[in-house]
């Protein structure tokens, strides 16, 4: 996802948290990229 700001991102990665318990979340990575503004989520495909 593109153009996305620090405080957008600061609650994507806090929503994602809360799945981190659960097993297709296992694997799931995220990265906020702060100078390009991309939030980048990949994971293994099940």
């Amino acid at each position: 996802m593109e153009n996305i700001g620090p405080e957008l991102a600061y609650h994507m990665r806090q929503e994602l948290n809360t799945y981190r318990s659960e097993s297709w979340a296992k694997w799931l990575v995220y990265h906020y990229d702060r100078s390009q503004c991309r939030f980048i989520l990949w994971g293994l495909e099940a």
